[in-house]
């Protein structure tokens, strides 16, 4: 499998990084042996196999480009930080996955759960193409991406949310799309931040995991 993760990070989230490794290195897959790269500004987290990407400007959009210029790879898998695993996607799941991924030319082959948000329809067992006006057709949840497509949907200044919200609109109005997802039934991650706060199933899952949930 030819893709690269990148995991999008800032410096202000430092005490999620250990957590995340953490839950990363348990549950991921150790059979797919891909190079990891985590962005920051400034800041080295000295993860275990996860290389560190210092952009310096703060920009979300200026961040990651600048991260897929230097990593100079054709296809990524998108992951936040804030993305606490649950369970794991064995090998021979993730690479029917990633086949399906380059055999369909997808522009993004999302790897998350469903959502009522979301205009699509089944392509094959639990795995769905977004419509062509569907909201969220440009999502930050856990995703293959084809890089050049990801590139071009970038404008710049943008935040996350406004990438997702507005960037979705500007696809959809401008040219046509090759959008799937494979639903996750029970998910693979839960969030554990939203809007700066820390989520309930965050402490859930420090307490299941036997982490320590307290921010020093």
């Amino acid at each position: 499998m030819d893709f690269a993760i990148l995991i999008g990070s800032c410096d202000k989230y430092h005490y999620l990084w250990n957590r995340f490794s953490y839950l990363f290195h348990k549950y991921w897959d150790r059979k797919i042996d891909v190079k990891k790269y985590i962005i920051t500004q400034e800041a080295d987290p000295r993860l275990n196999g996860i290389e560190t990407i210092k952009v310096g400007n703060p920009d979300f959009t200026y961040g990651v480009k600048r991260a897929l210029d230097l990593i100079n790879a054709d296809n990524i898998l998108w992951l936040q930080d804030d993305y606490f695993f649950r369970k794991k996607i064995d090998y021979n799941t993730f690479e029917r996955y990633y086949n399906l991924f380059e055999e369909w030319q997808a522009d993004r082959f999302g790897i998350h759960e469903d959502s009522q948000l979301y205009n699509a329809e089944s392509a094959v067992s639990n795995i769905f193409r977004l419509t062509q006006y569907s909201l969220y057709t440009l999502s930050l949840q856990a995703s293959l991406w084809n890089v050049n497509f990801m590139y071009k949907c970038f404008k710049d200044g943008e935040t996350p949310w406004e990438f997702e919200v507005n960037g979705s609109e500007r696809l959809n109005n401008s040219r046509s799309h090759r959008i799937f997802y494979a639903a996750q039934d029970p998910p693979w991650y839960l969030e554990a931040c939203r809007k700066g706060s820390f989520t309930e199933d965050y402490y859930n899952i420090c307490e299941q995991e036997g982490i320590n949930a307290r921010i020093t």
